[in-house]
């Protein structure tokens, strides 16, 4: 199956291209939809697909940049933008992002099925095209087996190459690297060193090509993993310094140069909690010091970040079983 996506701010839009392209185009799967070309940019940054159609005028990114994004980063991809009568010689300014067709508003049934008819013949005239997306696909997983820790995934899945695409490996692999790079790079505070994998491309002993993919990838993870060692104390650290205050996960994105979404992820795999339930704990469990060191309740109130010592004892009752006062009483005995 071609994986598609679906890009309009038009929610009715949105739903009826995609209910069509899962109903009626043979070979073609809608696997997302987004309602701006700027989720879409931020979707690829961790996953693939073959064809979007997308829209012309959206608030953030519209279709004419996400086709110029698309032509400029992950050319292998096939974009067909949807327009207005109004928009449609605007959307023909898009020819120069390599735009493979143009489908006017409201969307025809038959107009919708010719364009995919299209683009399944190009996909099967490249002799290439099956190799090159299970390439992309591997890419995907050797990016997961990186974020996840499973270095002994992605050295499996690194033999698994040089039996699946055994032409002109050399090229792949090159590919591989760029795009990892590239990919973690978006993700990664750290500023990757970049290699120059031109050796890759020309070298034609696969003893020697497995090698060097395998010390790649070592050195790709051992980047990411050590980077992300470092950021989880980072964290760590101004969360100590600052779950007094009105602290937020915003608040700990800036710090750190992060988005919130990304920040939310990272924080749930490498603290072993969500965010909220962190702090609580933190801040409850400072709380018990505090109150063992016979400190007074609102004091202690105050000090963990809570302005309502009323709140505070609730809090606390609900994450210890008691209130605070049953708590210094049971801590004396």
């Amino acid at each position: 199956m071609y994986k598609v996506i679906v890009v309009d701010d038009e929610l009715v839009i949105r739903k009826g291209v995609s209910a069509m392209i899962n109903a009626e185009i043979d070979d073609f799967e809608c696997i997302e939809c987004f309602k701006d070309g700027i989720e879409v940019i931020e979707y690829l940054q961790d996953h693939d697909v073959d064809v979007i159609i997308s829209d012309i005028r959206m608030t953030n990114v519209s279709g004419i940049e996400l086709a110029k994004y698309i032509y400029e980063n992950k050319s292998h991809i096939k974009v067909v933008l949807l327009s207005g009568y109004s928009d449609f010689d605007y959307a023909k300014s898009a020819v120069r992002y390599r735009v493979t067709d143009y489908i006017l508003k409201p969307t025809d049934f038959d107009e919708l099925k010719s364009v995919f008819d299209g683009i399944r013949k190009e996909f099967s005239d490249d002799n290439g095209m099956q190799e090159r997306r299970k390439f992309n696909e591997r890419i995907q997983q050797l990016y997961s087996y990186i974020k996840e820790n499973e270095s002994e995934e992605g050295h499996k899945l690194i033999d698994s190459l040089f039996i699946e695409i055994p032409r002109n490996i050399g090229y792949y692999l090159h590919d591989l690297y760029e795009s990892l790079y590239e990919r973690l790079l978006n993700h990664s505070k750290v500023i990757l060193k970049p290699f120059d994998a031109k050796e890759l491309q020309t070298q034609q002993d696969t003893a020697v090509l497995s090698d060097i993919a395998h010390n790649l990838f070592d050195e790709l993870f051992a980047m990411y993993n050590g980077e992300n060692n470092e950021l989880t104390e980072t964290i760590k650290k101004y969360i100590e310094n600052h779950f007094c205050e009105d602290i937020s996960l915003q608040s700990v994105a800036d710090d750190v140069a992060l988005s919130p979404v990304y920040l939310s992820r990272f924080f749930k795999k490498n603290m072993g909690a969500n965010f909220s339930d962190y702090i609580l704990s933190l801040r409850m469990e400072k709380a018990g010091n505090m109150l063992r060191q016979n400190k007074k309740v609102n004091d202690v109130s105050i000090a963990c970040g809570f302005n309502n010592s009323g709140y505070f004892s609730k809090v606390f009752k609900n994450f210890y079983n008691c209130t605070p006062k049953e708590f210094i009483r049971k801590s004396k005995k």
